[in-house]
């Protein structure tokens, strides 16, 4: 019978719920006893793990047909193969914008309201007004990559009274931001931002996209916020900078080394807030997963294809 492999952890509720929509296959969960055979009936793969995914994809005269990923990131995948065998590829792209906007804000919040100094103030038992308590509004909010969390982060920054800018491919404009500007413009334009957030996948384009360059051009109180890929920002530069005073505060989700070393220089600087990769984590994540797999499930039922989050494999993402 042909197979659903499930590598993402589901709840027994949603795991019953994937069957009843997918009738035709059967949907495995438990891996740990999976035969060569067993896994050359596998047509569909919902999540990822390196070393039984990529024995499914390897495998000669393999059954794969479509892998829907667990993340809006794709780098971790041989796109390349993927590409050679046509096999179609979704991303988790469109069930992040909620949970990783609360995160930029929260961001933005803990340094411009004094909470992140409050914090550890408060380990240390010191009352004390913490130091440059502004307010958000009016301040110029760069997004540099206007995908659906972008969209969903200007939404919600307009509410808070930022001036919403964007940073894509062409430029082309959006509701909620006052202007996009291409790619190329970047460095133009960062000058005249107090926050940039990048959002942006990790692709060759991209890969030390913020640099040592890009920190130079950054207003010297600004703020840069970093939830897209970790890879994308150059962290040796970023530290020279902030030492700089290239810049005022990063507050970073992902970083090019995850885990990050516990003697990274970066932990010790004042003005740099990290958390462990996890703007995108929520406890509606796996019901999102499976509602964005439903609707390609429907439409990969009637011709093939699938229709949602559809991952360009010569662009990466």
């Amino acid at each position: 019978m042909k197979t659903i492999l499930v590598l993402y952890p589901l709840s027994e509720k949603l795991v019953s719920q994937l069957q009843k929509v997918a009738t035709d296959y059967k949907v495995v969960t438990d891996t740990d006893s999976l035969t060569d055979q067993d896994l050359q009936a596998v047509e569909i793969i919902i999540g990822w793990k390196k070393d039984i995914g990529e024995r499914v994809l390897y495998m000669p005269n393999n059954s794969l047909k479509w892998i829907q990923s667990f993340s809006a990131g794709v780098d971790y995948f041989d796109l390349a193969e993927i590409a050679r065998q046509n096999i179609q590829l979704t991303s988790a792209s469109g069930i992040h914008g909620s949970q990783i906007t609360e995160t930029v804000m929260g961001m933005l919040l803990a340094k411009s309201r004094g909470i992140q100094q409050s914090v550890l103030q408060q380990t240390a038992r010191i009352w004390q007004d913490p130091n440059d308590i502004i307010e958000l509004a009016h301040k110029k909010l760069l997004i540099v990559g206007t995908g659906k969390i972008g969209r969903h982060l200007a939404k919600v920054a307009e509410v808070f009274e930022l001036a919403v800018y964007g940073i894509n491919r062409s430029g082309y404009d959006l509701p909620h931001f006052i202007k996009n500007y291409p790619q190329e413009d970047l460095l133009n334009v960062v000058g005249d931002m107090d926050i940039v957030v990048n959002i942006l996948p990790l692709t060759d384009e991209t890969h030390h996209l913020f640099d040592a360059k890009f920190f130079k051009q950054m207003k010297n109180d600004a703020w840069f916020i970093n939830v897209g890929r970790g890879a994308s920002v150059n962290t040796n530069d970023l530290l020279e900078a902030l030492r700089h005073q290239e810049l005022a505060f990063a507050g970073l989700d992902v970083l090019e080394e995850e885990p990050l070393d516990q003697h990274h220089p970066i932990w010790s600087e004042p003005n740099v807030l990290i958390t462990p990769h996890i703007a995108g984590n929520s406890n509606y994540y796996a019901d999102r997963l499976i509602a964005l797999f439903t609707r390609n499930y429907h439409s990969y039922m009637k011709d093939g294809t699938v229709c949602e989050s559809v991952v360009n494999l010569t662009e990466g993402y």
